[in-house]
């Protein structure tokens, strides 16, 4: 695998952003994509650094791909960055016109830990016809109720800057709403 430590500037952020990405050093390409989300206090580097994963995506020809996004919960922030915009759609186009990414359903999945969980599910349950697979591993996946309790790794200021001043989590958020919609069962 080559390792690549990408930074580019993102239009949608206003700012330089790094991804971490692991190419197979095959000539087959396009190749099938793991978008890794790391949870909050760390980076994308920490798929990486921390687990076996590249060892796994070499056996498979496996690109991996994990973006930094901060304390951002992976939202279009109230006042802040627009990660959710940034990790869903800028950045797989900006990569696939740079790199051999494939662009089918059938050869994308997500996956992200903690904060990264809630990601990862969030860019699945909007964007369905994207991914094959999604996994949260340790996820905030009840994040209206997480947000609500204060039970989140968040200072009171980064749950503003996120969500507003209402602090609360809009249903657009809200993955199990999510779900339903996807489901049928809710409008």
């Amino acid at each position: 695998m080559a390792l690549i430590q990408f930074e580019a500037f993102s239009d949608v952020l206003g700012k330089a952003f790094t991804a971490h990405i692991a190419l197979p050093e095959t000539a087959r390409g396009p190749f099938p994509v793991l978008w890794l989300l790391h949870g909050a206090g760390d980076n994308g580097s920490g798929w990486l650094r921390h687990t076996a994963i590249e060892r796994q995506a070499t056996r498979r020809d496996l690109a991996l791909v994990a973006p930094t996004a901060g304390m951002s919960m992976y939202e279009d922030m109230a006042h802040g960055q627009r990660y959710f915009t940034h990790i869903a759609d800028e950045l797989p186009k900006m990569l696939r016109r740079l790199l051999p990414l494939s662009d089918r359903r059938e050869d994308n999945f997500i996956a992200g830990l903690s904060m990264g969980g809630y990601g990862a599910m969030k860019c699945a349950l909007t964007y369905p016809g994207r991914y094959a697979g999604a996994a949260s591993f340790s996820g905030v996946c009840d994040l209206r109720r997480t947000v609500e309790r204060r039970s989140i790794s968040l200072h009171e200021s980064e749950i503003a800057a996120i969500f507003g001043e209402e602090k609360a989590v809009p249903p657009k958020d809200d993955l199990f709403v999510l779900a339903e919609r996807l489901s049928g069962e809710a409008p």
